[in-house]
Order: structure tokens, then sequence, then C-alpha cells
């Protein structure tokens, strides 16, 4: 089964930079009038914040800029909605709520005035760089990210008033790598239990992100992208591994070591498995056991991130200005 990429020219009026290092970040998209109802980790950390949301028409071809910031150097992370026209947007300086389909946003900041730091020895040196944001409401919220690259989760429930840290972890000695953050997480069914990944550990709430545990450590995985095909069902990826759960994420075995460097994973179905790597897209249909690269010489892509909505269809982010699908 061989699967291509066509490319939607899309005239979007963002710009983003290409990142030297090869892991990218969560965003979660969910967009008003655009037809699929989940469409996750669409926009790269380093969007400009010229952009910040954006409205399609049913037939993906048009978009509009619902928003429009003045600071060049703060980047649009992550975007949740919890109803078509509610819900919250994150950048590296704040978050914003909108209750009118991002056309405008009341900002929240993250300080030291607001944080309560439960006891975690946070290194307050850069203060906290947000990754991503998790709505349940207008007051209930999680936002993702670091302090000083050791990996933090901040919860609200009075809509970004105040903050407690909820998950800290100080940077690992010996660790291949210093930069760290929580990179991605995901509520399946969006209820009680989320998954959280940062480069060294799986981690898990099932209280609505008040509390979390470690459920892996899996020291230089490199873990960056959560994809679920359902509630119980899921993967992780790392740089160079796939891991699934079958339990909501209480457990997790990894399925593959690639022998490639990863960049996106989508769960199409608890079997099917897309994962895109160093300009090739792979596919599984046994639960991540195996994987076959699904394009030819001349269709490869040096995507970002990729999202697949059956076994046939599938969209991935690239070159800016680009959408393929």
């Amino acid at each position: 089964m061989k699967k291509y990429f066509t490319c939607i020219h899309l005239r979007l009026v963002f710009v983003y930079f290409e990142e030297a290092h090869k892991k990218q970040y969560k965003s979660e998209l969910k967009c008003p009038n655009v037809e699929f109802t989940t469409l996750k980790t669409f926009m790269k950390k380093h969007l400009l914040l010229s952009v910040l949301i954006f409205a399609s028409v049913i037939t993906f071809a048009q978009w509009r800029t619902c928003y429009q910031g003045t600071n060049v150097n703060n980047r649009v992370t992550g975007v949740s909605f919890y109803n078509p026209s509610t819900g919250y947007v994150s950048t590296t300086d704040w978050v914003g709520y909108t209750t009118d389909s991002g056309k405008s946003v009341n900002k929240k900041f993250v300080n030291i005035s607001n944080v309560n730091y439960n006891s975690y020895p946070v290194n307050l040196t850069f203060g906290f760089t947000i990754e991503g944001v998790h709505a349940f409401s207008a007051d209930t919220l999680l936002v993702y990210g670091d302090y000083a690259f050791e990996p933090s989760i901040l919860y609200s429930t009075n809509g970004g008033a105040n903050w407690k840290v909820v998950y800290h972890k100080e940077i690992r000695i010996g660790s291949a790598t210093l930069v760290n953050a929580i990179h991605d997480m995901i509520f399946p069914s969006k209820g009680n239990i989320g998954i959280a990944v940062q480069n060294d550990e799986i981690i898990r709430t099932t209280n609505r992100g008040a509390t979390w545990n470690t459920t892996n450590v899996l020291n230089d995985r490199d873990l960056f992208r959560c994809s679920f095909a359902d509630g119980l069902r899921g993967y992780i990826a790392g740089a160079y591994s796939v891991f699934k759960t079958t339990d909501g994420g209480a457990t997790w075995n990894q399925t593959a070591n690639t022998p490639f460097n990863l960049t996106g994973i989508s769960a199409v179905t608890p079997t099917n498995v897309f994962l895109s790597a160093e300009g090739d897209t792979y596919y599984s249909s046994n639960g991540g056991n195996s994987f076959t690269k699904t394009n030819t010489a001349s269709g490869k892509l040096t995507s970002n991130d990729i999202h697949f909505i059956n076994d046939s269809t599938g969209y991935a982010t690239a070159q800016a200005y680009t959408i393929f699908q």
C-alpha cells in the first residue's frame, strides 16, 4: 500500500523559522469551521505571533487571519478549544483566553507573583517558557513547558490568574542534552486521564492534571510526541523508538527501534500507525511492530509533523507557506 503526499498551495500569511535541532514541539489546533474535529500538532514552536489562529472553509483551500500580534519574538506554541468559539491560545510569553474564535484574547501571564511553586526547587533563571496549553473550561487549564530547560507543568483553576506547579523535574546529571521540556500532552478521552512526555519520562494523570506520576523512565530516548487512536490505545515517539499502550497509558512497551530520526507519529486506529522520519513516511498495520516505507524516492517530504485522519489521507507541515496532503 503506497501513500503519496500532494501539495495544497495555501498562501498562508505566517512565517516560521527552521530549527537547528531535530525535535519539534506540540501544538493543538482546534479551529472553528474545520471539517475534521482534531487537527493536532500542526503549528511548530517557532511560528510567529503574526498568526495565532486560523479559520478555514470546508475545502481547506482558504485561510484567513483571526488575530495578528506585534511581537515577532513571541511564538505561538499551542491552541486548545473546548467549543467552537471558546478556548485558550499559548505563546512563549502568555496564555490567551478567547470567546470569539480567536479574534481577541485576554492575556494571562506566568510570573513570580502568581505561581505557587509547591515546594519544587524551580530554576527561575529564565522564567517559564510555555510549550503548550490544555483547557478543560474557562477556569481550569494546564500549561506545560520548562523552567530553564527543566520540564514543568502548571495548573490553574481560576482562568490563569494564579498557577500551581504540579510537575517539575530538575536537569538530570549525565543527560545527553540539557535542552528539555514537557513537549507534548494529550487527554485521549477528553476526561480525567492524561499523558505527557519529556525527553526522559512518560508521565500520567488521573485527575485532569492536578497531580502527575511517572509511568516510565526512559533516559535519553528524546520522547516528544503522543498520539492515541482511542481512549486506551496510543503511541509515543522518541527520536529512534516507538512505545505503545493498551491500557490508557498506565503501562508502556516498546514496539520498535527505528534506524531513522522520527519527526512525527499519527495513530489512525489501534493497529494502523504512521511515522514521519528524515523525509520519508512509514506505515504499520500491526500495531507498530514493524514499519514499511510508503513513499518513493521522488515522494520524499521533509516534514515537521504529520496527522492522518484515515489510512489514505493525511496532512503534514513542511516548508513555509505550505501544508501537504
